[in-house]
């Protein structure tokens, strides 16, 4: 640079900093704009030296955001452009590289707090991890502030574009600016309240339960702390957050009252923060809302969205009362203020809720004119953003529904399914919310008799959103029970397909809405022999992923801190993005649904019966491999069908002996109902059918349905299926060897000891001969010993006790001596091959209660597992006639007979009938599944 080129920057510089200083000294807006004359002369100049331009760019830029101070919206554009020079001329080691990339983002913060433009938010994030990267490892209070802001950052862009790496991002940011904050530190307590607030959030968009039980945890932290009025509020704000996502993950009352007293002590604390006093008065009355809900009996009538007849409302608690009257007076005096735009369109919101709350308690018709009032006035509100506005329209939605449920206008509920079918793909509502908004638009449109187009496109809203409640990354346990939430989304869904005249879409879509668990785990370990062929970068990607997905399952929610599933999550969503991938490169079917002709191919042995319920109705979807037919079972209505397994149930499980004459009744309406208009549909000419029941159906016996003028098992002879996709994991052919295990619980610590099982083993070994069955018993028979076995026979016999939860079916499962050898346990065990497997215990074909349609029990595990045949049991068998059908078994299957296995079974169980006709409990639990 010529000595004459240093002379005239140097003067500009000079001439910018005595303006600068004078600007400063007197104050005046005119000192400040003379600055900035000589600030943009001084942006003009060509330097030779990188890092003395970034700084002279600097000091433009430190100009212009003084005059933005001042109220010039121009100025901070002209800042912002300063500041990306000043970055674009530093070195990336040079002396103004941090100071530069700082005032960038800080600038950009300002504009985007001001103008919520999704550019700026883009660009302060990239800004800061350029800030991080350049900041030094030891500048620990530099650092802790980057990390706040990108996790802010985050989060902001989290909720405006429903993205699982940005709440990745939040939590990770706010955890090491955790780390980088010492506990005696002025900041501490916020920090920890930032990380803990990202948890809840993330709680709550994937159910996670170890966020949320951490998110309390940390906030418990600062309990015994004196914070300062605005540190103590928000912990209360937090932790009521927490403890309410908790208390709707697990249903506990206490946590919800819990949830209330913070809550509660937020809205005490407000006015003495820095924040707007009624924001924290309008989350009490959405918490009281919810706790309304927590309280409330299960009662169909309640969901109607109609006014309930006064002994309905009769078993509503008190306490319920009180916290929907206590919400109402809290939004009425909100209201009547004068809040901040978002805080009065949640408040509106949330009294337009309590109003329909109470509405269908009292069936006041004022109440519902109020609420449809307050719900179109939430919407009307200025100047809130656009994501504020999903709950107003889902609850005016609902407000619509109730006047159609009451009155029967048909308008009401198109405009409601309008309504919610535009917020299934509004990303400010979580999965849960879009899935919500989709099964009310499908109830809606079925109830009302709507255009089935309509009513079929809030169905496939409703399955796709179901479906990505397994989605890769999930803990098992927490999709078991978000998934028990949805009971019926499937066999409603296939209704509306049958309404729009779609058999086929109606089997694809019941197909994807029950067993989504098993179905996920298929789609992980699906084939990809066509993409390693092509495209072998991504085959080994894909490949990659899941191992390092598998190396993250396992355990229960429980047993998993946050961190370890949040790293589960992650690897989730890299799988999926890998699947994507691979399905944009051409591989449009790698982990996608099957379709209906690829379903129909696996009914090639026979005809795949798979029945539904809805209050409208039954249906049965007959499966040939070259057709579908519909039959229409008008009697097997859903409440009917539910009221008839609760009493079948009751009277199994009746003290003392069960009663037979109830169950015999069941038989027979299970008969007329459903059994028979199948089997007459399918004619004479059919000698087998695979049962594939839904909903409550699952746990009825559709093999034992029958009365005086005729029955299952003397027209046919019954298989069951989880689903018809799952017959896909037994259409290869099994290995002709006969390697067998068995494994026996004579005693069984907490159980009784079993007499049958050393018959059971006899006979095992009379049949192939001793030294072809390896043989695990009592104490030897562990859970690592027996897993580690399983895999490794062609046939296995267990011989012992057998548990079910219907609530956790996943941790139902075989007794062994050290623990149960869970249904989750047996999934994650490599796949086989096997031929035949024997579960004498009881209940071992028993799937879940709250969600019956995920089919989660051992049978079913095992057949998903590739296992060609299982038989297994219903309820609790007796010893004796347990060890008679596997003498039956073992003697006709793995004999000189070499009968299949579902044909050896149904003669067992006739045999039983015979000896018992009118002992249905006996011989009734008996079934096979698979192929």
């Amino acid at each position: 640079m010529s000595s004459a080129h240093e002379a005239q920057l140097g003067s500009i510089l000079f001439e910018w900093q005595a303006a600068y200083l004078e600007a400063h000294r007197s104050g005046e807006e005119g000192a400040l704009r003379a600055c900035a004359v000589v600030a943009r002369r001084l942006l003009a100049c060509r330097f030779d030296d990188r890092d003395e331009g970034g700084f002279a760019a600097l000091c433009a830029a430190v100009t212009f955001s003084d005059l933005a101070e001042l109220g010039d919206p121009a100025a901070r554009d002209e800042d912002i452009r300063a500041a990306r020079e000043a970055v674009r001329r530093s070195t990336p080691h040079g002396d103004h590289r941090v100071d530069a990339l700082t005032h960038l983002a800080e600038a950009l913060l300002e504009r985007y707090r001001a103008t919520r433009s999704r550019e700026d938010l883009d660009e302060l994030i990239v800004v800061n991890h350029q800030l991080l990267t350049a900041c030094p490892e030891d500048d620990h209070e530099r650092r802790r502030t980057i990390h706040g802001v990108l996790g802010e950052s985050h989060q902001e862009r989290a909720e405006l574009a429903d993205s699982s790496a940005d709440l990745e991002a939040t939590i990770r940011h706010h955890r090491l600016g955790l780390e980088c904050t010492p506990a005696d530190h002025d900041e501490y307590p916020r920090a920890v309240i930032l990380l803990a607030s990202a948890l809840v959030d993330r709680g709550v968009d994937s159910g996670s339960l170890p966020h949320l039980r951490e998110a309390v945890s940390l906030c418990e932290r600062l309990a015994l702390l004196d914070l300062p009025a605005e540190e103590s509020y928000l912990r209360h704000r937090v932790t009521g957050r927490a403890l309410q996502a908790l208390s709707f993950e697990i249903d506990d009352d206490t946590l919800t009252e819990r949830a209330l007293q913070h809550h509660r002590a937020a809205v005490r604390l407000a006015p003495h923060a820095e924040r707007d006093p009624d924001e924290p008065a309008v989350l009490l009355a959405s918490a009281l809302i919810d706790a309304y809900g927590r309280l409330l009996p299960d009662h169909p009538d309640l969901d109607h969205g109609r006014p309930v007849d006064a002994q309905v409302a009769a078993l509503v608690p008190r306490r319920a009362r009180d916290r929907l009257d206590e919400s109402i007076a809290v939004c009425t005096g909100l209201v009547a203020g004068d809040p901040e735009p978002d805080v009065v369109a949640v408040a509106r919101t949330t009294l337009a809720d309590g109003l329909r709350h109470r509405f269908i308690l009292d069936g006041d018709p004022s109440d519902l004119e109020e609420a449809l009032h307050q719900a179109k006035a939430a919407v009307a509100v200025e100047g809130i953003d656009a994501a504020w506005l999903a709950g107003p329209r889902s609850t005016w939605a609902s407000c619509l529904r109730s006047r159609f449920a009451t009155d029967g206008d048909r308008e009401a509920a198109e405009d409601a399914c309008e309504l919610w079918q535009l917020l299934v793909t509004d990303p400010a509502f979580e999965l849960e919310g879009q899935l919500l908004c989709a099964v009310s638009g499908l109830d809606t449109a079925l109830s009302a008799g709507l255009d089935p187009g309509l009513a079929l496109e809030a169905a496939e809203s409703a399955i796709d959103r179901l479906t990505r409640l397994a989605g890769p990354g999930t803990a098992r346990d927490d999709a078991e029970r978000r998934l028990g939430r949805w009971t019926q989304v499937a066999a409603q869904a296939a209704e509306a397909a049958l309404r729009a005249n779609r058999p086929e879409r109606a089997l694809e879509l019941v197909e994807q809405g029950r067993a989504v668990l098993w179905n996920a785990q298929l789609d992980i370990q699906s084939d990809v022999e066509d993409v390693r062929r092509l495209r072998p970068d991504l085959a080994v990607e894909l490949e990659e992923r899941r191992t390092e997905l598998a190396a993250l399952s396992g355990g229960t929610t429980s047993e998993t801190d946050s961190a370890t599933a949040e790293a589960r999550m992650v690897a989730g969503r890299r799988l999926d993005e890998v699947v994507a991938q691979t399905r944009e490169a051409g591989f449009s079917t790698v982990t996608s649904p099957p379709s209906e002709g690829e379903l129909r191919a696996h009914a090639w042995r026979g005809p795949v019966a798979v029945l539904t319920t809805t209050e409208s109705g039954g249906r049965a979807l007959l499966i040939r491999s070259d057709a579908i037919d519909v039959v229409d079972l008008p009697e097997l209505v859903f409440s009917e069908t539910v009221a008839r397994t609760n009493g079948y149930t009751a009277a199994l499980y009746r003290e003392g002996e069960p009663d037979e004459a109830a169950l015999r009744a069941t038989h027979a309406w299970l008969w007329r109902a459903a059994a028979r208009p199948v089997l007459d549909r399918l004619g004479p000419g059919t000698d087998r059918v695979w049962w594939c029941p839904t909903g409550p159906l699952t746990l009825l016996p559709l093999h034992a349905a029958g009365d005086v003028d005729g029955s299952v098992s003397t027209r046919i002879v019954s298989s069951y299926t989880a689903t018809v996709r799952s017959l896909s994991r037994t259409d290869r052919t099994p290995p002709s060897r006969q390697e067998a295990l068995f494994v026996g619980m004579h005693r069984t610590p907490g159980h009784p000891d079993l007499a049958g099982v050393a018959d059971e083993r006899a006979s095992l070994q009379a049949v192939l001969g001793v030294d072809a069955v390896t043989v695990i018993e009592d104490e030897g028979a562990d859970l690592a010993t027996v897993a580690a076995a399983w895999s490794h026979h062609d046939v296995v016999h267990f011989s012992g006790h057998g548990v079910q939860d219907g609530e956790s079916p996943s941790e139902g499962g075989l007794v062994l001596h050290d623990g149960v050898l869970t249904v989750a346990r047996l999934a994650d065990l490599p796949s086989g091959c096997g031929r035949l497997a024997v579960l004498s215990a009881c209940q071992s074909a028993t799937g879940g209660t709250v969600n019956a349609d995920e089919a989660i029990a051992v049978a079913s595990a095992l057949q998903y597992g590739g296992w060609d045949s299982v038989v297994g049991t219903l309820w609790p068998v007796r010893d004796d006639v347990a060890a008679a059908v596997s003498r039956s078994i073992h003697r006709d299957v793995l004999g000189a007979r070499g009968d299949p296995p579902h044909l050896a079974m149904h003669h067992a169980v006739r045999r039983q009938r015979a000896l018992h006709p009118d002992r249905p409990s006996l011989w009734a639990p008996f079934v096979h599944v698979g192929t």
